[in-house]
């Protein structure tokens, strides 16, 4: 989802801020893998559209602010402020994405990020944004997880590598010995590349149980 927040109550339901809400989401619906975006944008237009005998031409984002803001006064409804908070301060776009992989949905965010700095609405000094919601925190726990990996892998070798010389006190068995440490990681990666299989929360935690299996046999 994208998170907008401005402390003037006015500025995140004036005609300007809903309208570029519209255009957003009419980008983002364009986009193959987005199913449906829903935002308070939404509500207005349906309830501009509801008031003028459901008239084609209505079924848009009204200029007047004062209409907008009788059309939240009369709502009764509680759908709205799931969408705007009651102090109107922060408000938020919710993205119903069709992709799972922590790869596609991180080149969703980054194409997103780059259509909200190109929109002038979004850009005004009263305004920030934000993308948030449960796609991002996996994507971000997903990169997180591969670069810990890396570093954790890496320093596990050069350990290993120090208790076998500090074992065998010799550079050239300790080197040998990291043979069969190192290549069940690398023969692992070796075939997940040939087959294409991703690097994900699943497939990283394999390299840690072969490093850990193949300390045992080495000393063994």
């Amino acid at each position: 989802e994208v998170v907008l927040i401005s402390e003037d109550p006015d500025r995140l339901l004036s005609p300007a801020v809903l309208q570029q809400m519209r255009q957003l989401q009419g980008w983002l619906e364009a986009q193959p893998s987005v199913d449906k975006t829903l935002s308070a944008a939404d509500f207005i237009e349906e309830m501009h559209w509801g008031f003028n005998a459901e008239k084609p031409e209505y079924r848009s984002i009204p200029e007047d602010p004062s209409l907008i803001s009788q059309y939240v006064f009369v709502y009764d409804g509680d759908d709205l402020f799931d969408f705007i908070d009651q102090d109107f301060r922060h408000s938020r776009i919710a993205i119903s994405a069709n992709v799972h992989g922590a790869k596609q949905i991180r080149e969703l965010i980054d194409t997103t990020r780059v259509q909200l700095r190109s929109m002038p609405e979004f850009q005004h000094e009263g305004i920030r944004w934000e993308i948030s919601g449960a796609g991002r925190l996996f994507a971000d726990q997903e990169k997180l997880l591969l670069s810990g990996q890396a570093k954790s892998l890496g320093s596990a070798l050069v350990l290993i590598f120090l208790l076998l010389f500090f074992s065998w006190r010799s550079w050239r068995d300790a080197a040998i010995c990291m043979i069969p440490n190192l290549s069940p990681i690398l023969l692992i990666f070796i075939v997940m590349g040939m087959l294409r299989i991703n690097l994900d929360m699943a497939t990283t935690m394999i390299a840690s149980v072969a490093v850990g299996i193949a300390i045992d046999d080495t000393i063994h």
